[in-house]
């Protein structure tokens, strides 16, 4: 079996070039339009996350900031900065 995916937390978002083990879901996250709701399922638990708009410059920011329902929650694991956590898609979403 595959490695699953994982993604270090280090910030307020999830920053796509942190997630190892997965270069199809990489891609397929960099290549979502800013401003897509994506439901994600990170360390065991399932929420929605934001693409994040694009730069003032029309470059894309590759990052997700969670759904403002999943925030909260999110903040919380946040705290165990630099720790690596499974990150999928939920594809019945």
């Amino acid at each position: 079996m595959p490695p699953q995916a994982e993604v270090q937390i280090l910030d307020d978002v999830l920053w796509i070039k942190h997630i190892r083990n997965d270069t199809a879901l990489q891609a397929w996250l960099a290549d979502a339009p800013a401003g897509v709701l994506i439901e994600l399922e990170v360390d065991g638990w399932r929420a929605g996350w934001l693409k994040m708009a694009d730069g003032p410059d029309g470059r894309p920011t590759n990052g997700l900031k969670p759904h403002p329902h999943a925030k909260r929650r999110w903040d919380a694991v946040r705290r165990e900065h630099g720790r690596w956590v499974t990150i999928k898609l939920c594809e019945d979403a």
